[in-house]
């Protein structure tokens, strides 16, 4: 099998192509400008030059790729909700209109099976139960409540319409793990600070849902390999914990002074978030997310590579 991996520079798109390279599956990883790519990348992916804004570097890029993994997305630096600025317009018929041209060459060269990384941002502020912290299940109707939001729930709604390419769609909630350059990584600042201050008052307790970018390269895999009944057609919720800015802060400082274990040691409180979703789907696929252990894990080595530097 060999899979495209649009906006294969991105977050999600490193992890993606990481995963899948691991996986021994050939990838062909996509993006805008590739001689400005990281350096730090497998040597066994291909890459191919793709704008979305033109089906004839897509019809290049795309032909001979058995699977499509579409998680490119034009935004301001380092915004998604926002990520439109003053320019709306231009936000959607870059990324709306773009991926329309993905979708279509994706048929015209006969991909099998086609993935968009959309977000929990299709239920914005939105709970169906009220007051009640109940996780949204896969199948909740979606809410957007801003531009990033509504233009992924837009691109979910274009499934039926591109059955033939078996388009299905994983909405993953916030992002966290190493990528390159490192500096851009989730946390890496919040990380360095804790190591000069233990002190954890005063940040951010605001919950926030966070997975680890692995685990949903691997969701994405599973999604790639399962029997096409089990995935086409369907959305995927993709969430695992609940941190925030004083968690995140606490064990950075812990592991930097040795002083107590933070997968053994009671951790500070995380109010439950009022908009958790729940992984019914990917977990009847054999998902299994890496949960408090990969975090700390992850903050581990941050940490080491912050002090070899």
């Amino acid at each position: 099998m060999i899979v495209g991996v649009t906006g294969a520079s991105g977050i999600v798109g490193q992890f993606v192509t990481n995963r899948l390279v691991r996986d021994g599956t050939r990838v062909v990883a996509m993006s805008r400008n590739v001689a400005s790519l990281f350096g730090k990348r497998p040597q066994t992916i291909e890459w191919r030059k793709a704008d979305m804004s033109s089906p004839d570097q897509l019809v290049d890029a795309l032909s001979g790729c058995d699977c499509l993994v579409h998680s490119a997305f034009a935004h301001l630096p380092g915004k998604y909700r926002g990520g439109e600025g003053d320019d709306p317009e231009a936000f959607w018929r870059v990324n709306f209109f773009g991926t329309m041209n993905v979708l279509n060459v994706a048929r015209q060269v006969g991909i099998e099976r086609t993935i968009f990384v959309s977000s929990r941002a299709v239920f914005g502020d939105y709970s169906p139960y009220g007051s009640v912290p109940t996780p949204i299940v896969d199948q909740e109707r979606v809410f957007p409540d801003t531009h990033y939001g509504a233009l992924k729930a837009s691109i979910e709604a274009l499934q039926l319409q591109y059955a033939d390419i078996g388009m299905c769609s994983i909405r993953p909630t916030g992002v966290y793990g190493l990528i390159e350059p490192r500096t851009a990584t989730k946390w890496w600042d919040l990380v360095r600070e804790s190591t000069l201050d233990a002190d954890s008052s005063g940040f951010s307790t605001r919950p926030r849902t966070e997975v680890h970018g692995d685990d949903v390269a691997a969701a994405i895999s599973i999604m790639l390999n399962a029997d096409a009944s089990s995935v086409c057609g369907r959305t995927f919720n993709c969430s695992d914990i609940t941190v925030n800015e004083a968690l995140i802060r606490c064990v950075a400082s812990r592991l930097a002074d040795g002083t107590s274990d933070p997968l053994y040691e009671p951790l500070p409180a995380v109010p439950t978030a009022h908009h958790e979703m729940s992984n019914e789907g990917l977990l009847e696929l054999g998902w299994k997310p890496g949960g408090v252990q990969k975090l700390v894990t992850t903050i581990r080595t941050i940490l080491a590579e912050q002090s070899a530097q």
